[in-house]
């Protein structure tokens, strides 16, 4: 039995969830119009996940400032999986702005380690947490005033930028923006946890 809850488990946790980009931005805020920012997205685990369950609820626990290390074993092979999409293979990455960016920069340097790449931290977050369920005016217009690109990326090519955790994917997008705006060619946001 125990075998079965095993096989069941691994098959569950090779499943992968899409994070869809943003496609036009709300009104009132200072962006208009069509979006240029992340493309689609992959994340390790959706919402409640039975696959990834004991884990989603440390990554809550920890708040943050630490990841599990099964979901840091996971974003490899979920980055494995998804890389055969890639029309040319991500030259950087970059942890994605959060109150608390502890966990971010953990799962940048992981993946960057393995996948031998550089990491470049240059995202800033100055101000309080984006209030929670704010509709998307309210969300961006907080996100364009907390977050702060405070270095220029330092390679050509696209760019991996990690999150633990994604929700209205406002935050990818926004940091997305930036980058762009910066003359990043691609945006590729990952996420461990993609929450409803």
């Amino acid at each position: 039995m125990r075998d079965e809850l095993m096989a069941a488990r691994e098959f569950l946790r090779g499943a992968d969830y899409a994070i869809e980009a943003r496609k036009r931005w709300p009104t009132n805020v200072s962006r208009k119009g069509n979006i240029v920012s992340c493309s689609d997205g992959f994340a390790v685990s959706f919402a409640d996940d039975p696959g990834w369950k004991a884990e989603i609820a440390e990554l809550e626990r920890l708040r943050n400032r630490s990841i599990p290390h099964e979901f840091l074993d996971a974003s490899v092979a979920t980055l494995r999986r998804w890389s055969p999409n890639w029309k040319i293979r991500p030259t950087l990455v970059v942890p994605a702005p959060a109150p608390v960016m502890d966990a971010n920069r953990q799962l940048a340097d992981h993946i960057a380690r393995i996948g031998k790449l550089p990491v470049s931290d240059i995202f800033e977050w100055e101000g309080s947490p984006t209030p929670e369920m704010a509709p998307s005016t309210t969300a961006v217009d907080h996100l364009e005033g907390v977050i702060k690109l405070v270095g220029v990326p330092s390679n050509d090519g696209p760019v991996l930028l990690v999150s633990t955790t994604a929700r209205s994917r406002w935050t990818f997008t926004v940091a997305g923006a930036l980058l762009r705006e910066a003359g990043v060619t691609d945006v590729l946001p990952f996420a461990l946890h993609l929450q409803p």
